[in-house]
């Protein structure tokens, strides 16, 4: 406990003194905790540290693993990755030519210019954006041409579509078709039996 009191002469002065001395204040820190604090186990007697295992479990009981999160987690991520794999979508961008073969395992959007054979698995669509050029053969289960093309369109199973301001000239085998007022489509056309 600490008092202020003032020393003879300092009165005056209007100094105040602390007492006990800070001398002091260790010593009585010392006897405040023994006298609160229990009696602490001789420190040679215990180990300082103890395995994670002893504090869990008991040695004799084996290791758990739980299986079932793990498989979930690899559920999850194996989803995720169905996922992305599902929305991709390969461009061919504007400024690019492209002259050859080409099969892709997902979307595509030409925006370039491309001469050749353009190929996409089943349930995947083929785009010829507006400023996009195709001359050749597009399979893919839908085909939207919003651009110029010319050559053969198979749109298997799917939708063949022709925007406002597509140009288009060739052959179309299709499943289902839409015109778009205002499209320029010069083509034979074949639709599959549903």
């Amino acid at each position: 406990m600490m008092t202020t009191a003032t020393t003879p002469g300092s009165e005056a002065q209007g100094v105040a003194t602390l007492h006990p001395p800070l001398s002091r204040i260790p010593d009585m820190l010392r006897a405040e905790v023994a006298a609160v604090a229990p009696a602490l186990p001789d420190p040679a007697s215990t180990p300082l540290v103890a395995t994670a295992a002893q504090i869990l479990r008991p040695a004799t009981e084996p290791l758990r693993f739980v299986q079932k999160v793990s498989e979930s987690r690899h559920a999850s991520v194996q989803q995720a990755s169905d996922q992305v794999r599902e929305d991709r979508i390969c461009v061919l961008p504007k400024g690019l030519t492209f002259t050859g073969e080409a099969h892709y395992p997902c979307d595509v959007r030409i925006d370039g210019i491309v001469d050749g054979t353009v190929t996409a698995e089943p349930n995947r669509t083929i785009t010829v954006e507006s400023e996009g050029k195709f001359k050749g053969s597009l399979k893919a289960t839908h085909v939207r041409i919003n651009g110029e093309a010319d050559g053969d369109i198979a749109a298997t199973g799917g939708l063949a579509s022709f925007g406002q301001k597509s140009v288009f000239k060739g052959h179309i085998t299709y499943g289902r078709l839409t015109i778009a007022e205002g499209a320029d489509v010069e083509a034979s056309m074949k639709k599959l039996a549903a």
